[in-house]
């Protein structure tokens, strides 16, 4: 019998990327093993995040993006803490 997928919402899927932002290595591949996931899926989505990014900064004015950038500060300082 194989174990469903899991389905990952996009919060879900953001805070694996901001965990796995600097790790070496080794501590990337346990954040993987704990999250139940393989490189190549981490790497689809940083590409999707990296992308949505680029287009809201496309569409944004600049006091928009300044908002942005400051609660992205937070969201990374958050994920490093945890």
């Amino acid at each position: 019998m194989t174990t469903p997928q899991k389905q990952w919402t996009g919060a879900q899927k953001l805070r694996v990327v901001l965990a796995a932002h600097g790790l070496s290595e080794t501590e990337l591949g346990a954040l993987l093993r704990r999250e139940g996931l393989h490189a190549a899926q981490l790497e689809e989505w940083r590409a999707a995040a990296r992308s949505r990014a680029h287009r809201g900064a496309k569409r944004a004015d600049p006091g928009t993006l300044a908002r942005r950038a400051s609660g992205r500060c937070a969201l990374w300082a958050e994920a490093g803490a945890s």
